[in-house]
């Protein structure tokens, strides 16, 4: 058979296959549907954890592989409100560290004219203030400057400032002490950073009458000194801190938080297994049934000379369509899910802004892995269809 002709033969082949689908719309719509459950799951759920990953991705690569990070032992990351007791000035002449840089999260009664009650104070240390764009996500100045580290200043986030009707050069009360506002920060989306106010440490710690008081420090190590040695002699160096800590390099962070995205993707992408596994099923089924209804017709194709090759692949080819069929439905149904979840995920939890990652291979491989789960759930029905005998198939009822 020359090759124009076999092009031409698969070309008819797959009409028919199309006409068979369309002759049974209902059917083959709610086959479409089962496949179509299935991969739904799977792209929304990759792509939503794609976003995540690309996210902590950028943000750890914004804040660099070169810090260690000195944390409460039970803390929750920077929103958290525990504290520990740390000579930052020490720590500046251990060896491998070039900088060091702390922060402390308090509530505190804060009062501007005729509003009062409790804000969080974040205290940055003039290291961290100078940083703060590579802790916290949009941390960009919409009016005024960073506050003074002696001077009484503070600065404000969005929310704060309109909660409190204040822009820069007013007058904000931080536990009975007078501060003015030296800038507003643009809306960040950050829930770790929006609605508190952001004050020199040094100047923190003279209102709680706290000092040393941390949630959190930062060491950043030498050009060229290896950060985990660095890490370990900080461990060893602060052992006798009460209460207990925890030291992590933007490694280890990084490595923990892609074990658990991974684990969470393989338990997700089960379940979705199971779903498309159903539909499967249900393929399997639709095309026995087609098997079935169209014997005769099987039998006059074969009485016509089509060989047995020729019935399989007609059957494969209804197969594949059904399994096409879901595929870009499940892309489809994913991609507006994905979407959907990231709104909600930021609007309850105020997390920095992501998007989900369903990029062309995702897509790609998604509707590759439809058409091959239809005609694997369609081979047997079609090796059955092929093997009937003409004589047998034409007097079927």
């Amino acid at each position: 058979m020359s090759e124009g002709l076999r092009i031409r033969l698969s070309k008819d082949l797959l009409r028919l296959a199309w006409a068979n689908l369309v002759r049974r719309p209902l059917r083959s719509m709610l086959t479409v549907l089962g496949i179509a459950i299935g991969m739904t799951a799977v792209v929304g759920l990759w792509g939503l954890t794609g976003g995540v990953q690309r996210a902590l991705e950028g943000q750890f690569q914004r804040i660099g592989h070169d810090l260690v990070f000195i944390l409460p032992g039970s803390t929750r990351g920077l929103s958290s409100s525990e504290v520990m007791q740390i000579d930052v000035e020490r720590l500046r002449s251990m060896p491998g560290a070039a900088q060091v840089g702390a922060l402390l999260r308090q509530a505190l009664p804060v009062s501007a004219g005729k509003t009062q009650g409790f804000l969080i104070i974040l205290g940055l240390s003039p290291e961290t203030m100078r940083w703060a764009d590579r802790f916290f996500p949009h941390f960009e100045l919409t009016d005024g400057r960073l506050p003074l580290a002696e001077g009484g200043e503070v600065l404000l986030t969005q929310r704060a400032a309109l909660d409190l009707n204040l822009s820069v050069g007013g007058t904000i009360q931080l536990a009975d002490h007078d501060f003015r506002v030296s800038g507003v920060l643009r809306s960040t989306g950050d829930s770790s950073i929006e609605g508190a106010i952001i004050a020199p440490l040094a100047a923190l710690w003279e209102l709680t009458g706290r000092s040393h008081s941390t949630s959190l420090v930062w060491v950043q190590a030498q050009p060229g000194y290896d950060v985990e040695t660095l890490a370990a002699s900080l461990e060893e160096a602060l052992r006798s801190i009460p209460g207990g800590f925890s030291v992590q390099t933007s490694k280890r962070l990084n490595e923990i938080i892609q074990a658990v995205l991974g684990v969470l993707r393989a338990a997700l992408t089960g379940i979705a297994a199971v779903a498309l596994l159903v539909g499967g099923i249900g393929l399997m089924n639709t095309m026995y049934m087609a098997v079935l209804e169209r014997t005769r017709e099987v039998g006059i194709l074969i009485s016509l000379g089509a060989h047995s090759r020729q019935i399989v692949t007609l059957f494969l080819f209804e197969a594949a369509l059904l399994g096409l069929g879901g595929g870009i439905v499940g892309v489809l149904l994913g991609t507006g899910l994905a979407i959907s979840l990231c709104a909600l995920i930021i609007q309850a939890t105020g997390a920095p802004m992501f998007s989900p990652t369903v990029d062309l291979s995702l897509v790609g491989f998604s509707l590759l892995f439809a058409m091959g789960l239809g005609m694997l759930a369609g081979a047997l029905p079609a090796r059955r269809a092929a093997l009937l005998h003409p004589v047998d198939a034409l007097r079927y009822e």
